[in-house]
């Protein structure tokens, strides 16, 4: 539906937009198979309003029905909520529309008020018509709720969103768009249709490329990060146009982006099962798999990848660390092969002399650091990428064995992703890397599953499992499978299922699964510290927790490693697996169809584990197995996520009791590698803050200490608050030290008959400089940093002292004359002795006079010989 323009001389201002839709929606009821009711424009200041609304609403109607809800947030921000209910209480959907681009909101208050009349809901989001300024908001809203009413007449038909620039909006319409006559029936689509679709996308991508001139859609991803750089280097300088023009740009690049993902979906299905690969021709097959978008995935990983470097390196100062990341941007640019401002061999050089000059002014040259440097020039030199980025890579962890940039990133989205779960009842997966948890994910959420090649070089392919057709489930957006042995699971990431759309119409129940990383696997340190900071902090704030154990079988083991590895992971994260043994499930991933799991199990522990003293003395490893053995009686659930029935493991994790009072018990946990790695990084961040004190680096001490602060923020070792405290003191200690030599050094010369050398003040000066500027240091040294004001009072302590004991002296003293040349330089060198200097003067101007008033009484007594005394005494000391 169209909104009308006319609607909007009802009410300019829009003060009633339930009044407005009314209006609207009015004009054509019969376009609506459902009623539709409108709540009155809500008050995010009023308290609880959108909850005592929608029970007010809920006693009235019982029917099927669409709820649309205008809410007002602040400073003119309007958003749109539309739920969509089957009978009473069972939700289809619950949506919020935000029409404010880059917008803040966080639905949290929403989903609380909402869940407090419909539990099993969950609010979802939904992009459509957008604005920068929230002053458009209302008009967007009602226009963005109109379109998802009539989208949702048709669920058969829903799609994926897709914007398309409308002068200063993003105007998004379904992927079946009536103006490019996508339809079909109500009830099917038939293959002429699926066709007739796919070339209509891929259409719109090839005029869509042509208009932004660009060659190739594997280059988009690339394209959308730079301009994402630039938007952030604008608004940081505050160039507004600037800002619209590139996000305008943007805006189209990520509807073609959308668009080539639409076409890999509809491309992807259309790709034969393995079981009926005798039929089709290999080379057509592997040339699909190649084209397809799971490469380009990939790519795009990559390409994030680079902006973490990007933003990692801009935010240090010069040092070895950031050349190192600098070559590491731009090698894997390189690989990339899209980086038309890529540098130079001869800058790659100068910057590998620049890199081996700060390993040895950090002091951190060593015998094995010395062997990559050498190795990395012979890389470097035979043009040999793949090879000097592994090299980089590995002398980044011998520099800096941990990347808190990134151990900061995944705990902030695990954050986010923990208010999604927070006091919810939870299914967590638990696997080793490669165990299936994302796939098994995927499969239970409804998605069809295909067994696809992936083309990883050329002529080389490897088997994938991967979901086809549209994605149903918004929560799976954020959950990746590869075909590649690596975690692409880095932080937790919950999914909610509508038990309707999986067992029986008449559910009314939800589950929450969370995908989450590996504890203590391949995914690296960063994410196990990550796993034990935000996923435990998580889990702790559930309502309850179910755990659904994946077993593969090619990690399985003769000795059953697999499954020594999972029992480890479960204690691990656990107070007293032995009492919440009831809240496991197992499930086997990758088993052979013949394979009976229980008997596999069996012969494990009666042939391996009964037989190694070892193995029988580890007793979580025995008590898991022991526990597999019992519950795989009549086999165990094999998951097929091609040909499987979910229904049967649903069923059984519904039935399920979770673990209650999550937060007594899951606990911090790190395996033995990551605190010898946290350890080693601790140390290598105390070294490098001496060594940049003794070069008076102070970019680069308060790197390392902010470093060490965050680090120990994450993980709260008290060994790490233990080096953080004790830099501190070292580094007051230090500079107490020197202060105090400098002072000692500049008395003594003050105090003596010698003058001030320039090269005395200038020393001074120096060490005042130096205070100065190490003041950026106090939000780590607080009370315990000197003040330049410190050697500042000194001066003028000293010179007081001095003035007093001259005061003594008759005026004709040469130290007078000493005195007085040293305060002339040193109010020279420091501005705030002027005043002193003007005084000081004043007070022996003073004295002159009373000399010189003393030798006229003597002339007026023709006391000849005493003023005769007094000249020659002057003239001769002077």
């Amino acid at each position: 539906m169209e909104y009308s323009e006319d609607t909007e001389h009802i009410q300019c201002n829009y003060n009633n937009i339930q009044e407005l839709l009314r209006v609207e929606l009015k004009k054509s009821p019969e376009r609506y198979s459902k009623p539709i009711y409108i709540l009155p424009d809500i008050d995010d200041n009023v308290e609880c309003q959108l909850e005592q609304e929608l029970l007010n609403e809920s006693k009235c109607n019982t029917e099927n029905r669409i709820i649309l809800i205008p809410y007002r947030l602040e400073n003119s921000h309007w958003i749109g909520i539309l739920i969509e209910l089957q009978a009473a209480k069972q939700i289809i959907r619950a949506e919020y529309i935000d029409p404010v681009n880059r917008s803040s909101f966080v639905p949290d208050r929403l989903q609380k008020q909402l869940a407090k009349v419909y539990p099993s809901a969950v609010l979802q989001t939904k992009d459509l018509l957008k604005h920068n300024d929230r002053t458009h908001s209302a008009k967007l809203t009602i226009k963005n709720l109109l379109a998802a009413v009539e989208n949702d007449q048709r669920p058969e038909m829903r799609q994926p969103y897709v914007n398309i620039p409308d002068g200063n909006e993003t105007s998004t319409y379904s992927a079946e768009s009536k103006s490019l006559h996508w339809q079909q029936s109500e009830n099917t689509i038939s293959k002429d249709g699926n066709d007739y679709r796919l070339a209509g996308l891929e259409q719109q991508l090839k005029n869509g490329l042509e208009k932004l001139n660009i060659p190739d859609v594997s280059l988009i991803p690339q394209k959308i990060q730079k301009i994402e750089v630039r938007i952030k280097k604008y608004d940081d300088e505050r160039r507004i146009d600037d800002i619209e023009k590139e996000e305008k740009h943007l805006r189209e690049l990520q509807e073609l982006q959308k668009i080539s993902e639409l076409i890999y979906s509809e491309s992807i299905s259309r790709i034969p099962n393995k079981d009926n690969e005798s039929n089709v021709n290999r080379t057509d097959k592997q040339g699909l798999a190649s084209s397809s978008n799971i490469i380009a995935l990939e790519k795009n990983k990559r390409l994030l990848h680079l902006n973490e470097l990007r933003e990692d390196f801009a935010a240090m100062p010069p040092c070895a660390e950031k050349s190192i990341l600098e070559l590491l941007e731009h090698f894997e640019q390189k690989l990339l092969e899209n980086d038309p401002y890529s540098q130079e061999q001869n800058s790659v050089i100068e910057m590998l002399s620049k890199l081996n000059d700060q390993i040895k002014k950090q002091d951190l040259l060593s015998k094995e650091i010395q062997a990559s440097l050498q190795n990395l020039n012979i890389a470097v030199n035979s043009g040999n990428m793949s090879s000097s980025v592994d090299i980089l890579h590995d002398l980044k962890k011998k520099i800096r064995p941990l990347n808190v940039q990134d151990i900061q990133r995944l705990v902030s989205k695990a954050k986010k992703a923990a208010e999604l779960i927070r006091d919810k009842d939870i299914i967590l997966l638990v696997g080793e890397t490669g165990s299936g948890k994302s796939t098994t994910i995927q499969f239970l959420a409804g998605s069809e599953m295909k067994d696809v090649q992936v083309e990883i070089e050329p002529g080389k392919f490897l088997d994938h499992i991967t979901p086809i057709g549209l994605v149903k489930n918004p929560g799976l957006n954020n959950v990746t499978s590869s075909p590649f042995h690596k975690s692409e699971t880095r932080y937790i990431t919950p999914v909610t299922i509508q038990l309707k759309d999986i067992l029986d119409s008449h559910e009314t129940d939800v589950i929450t699964l969370c995908d989450a990383p590996g504890f203590s696997d391949t995914a690296g340190v960063e994410v196990d510290i990550a796993n034990s900071v935000g996923v435990i902090e998580a889990l702790k704030r559930t309502k309850s927790v179910k755990i659904l154990a994946l077993s593969s079988y090619q990690s399985l083991g003769d000795r059953g490693e697999g499954i020594q590895r999972l029992a480890h992971i479960l204690i691990n994260m656990m107070h007293k697996i032995d009492d919440r043994l009831d809240a496991i499930i197992y499930a086997f991933t990758k088993y052979p169809e013949k394979k009976n799991i229980n008997a596999v199990l069996t012969d494990i522990k009666n042939q391996k584990v009964n037989k190694d003293r070892f193995l029988r003395s580890d007793t979580a490893f025995v008590t898991v197995l022991s526990d597999m053995i019992d519950k795989t009686e009549g086999n165990g659930y094999k998951i097929d996520p091609i040909h499987g029935d979910r229904k049967i493991l649903i069923k059984k994790l519904k039935r399920t009791k979770g673990i209650q009072y999550p937060k007594e018990v899951f606990q911090f946990s790190m395996s033995r590698e990551t605190r010898t790695s946290i350890g080693n990084h601790v140390e290598k961040d105390k070294s490098s803050i001496i060594c940049a004190m003794k070069h008076k680096n102070n970019e680069l001490m308060i790197y390392y200490l902010n470093d060490l602060k965050t680090l120990h923020d994450l993980t709260k070792q008290s060994f790490v608050r233990e080096a953080y405290e004790s830099s501190i003191r070292w580094i007051s200690d230090n500079i107490n030290e020197y202060c105090t030599r400098i002072k000692r050094k500049f008395n003594r010369v003050l105090t003596s008959q010698d003058r001030l050398g320039e090269d005395d003040i200038r020393e001074y000066k120096a060490a005042v400089e130096y205070l100065q500027h190490i003041q950026i240091l106090k939000e780590h040294l607080g009370s315990f940093l000197l003040s330049p004001e410190t050697l500042m009072q000194n001066i003028i302590s000293k010179l007081c002292e001095r003035s007093c004991a001259l005061n003594k002296e008759d005026l004709y003293n040469p130290l007078v004359g000493v005195y007085l040349n040293n305060l002339r330089m040193l109010r020279n060198s420091f501005k705030e002795l002027e005043i002193y200097y003007r005084n000081s003067c004043k007070e022996f101007d003073k004295r002159f006079y009373l000399l010189v008033q003393s030798a006229r009484e003597l002339i007026l007594t023709n006391n000849f010989k005493q003023i005769a005394e007094i000249i020659l005494s002057i003239s001769s000391k002077v």
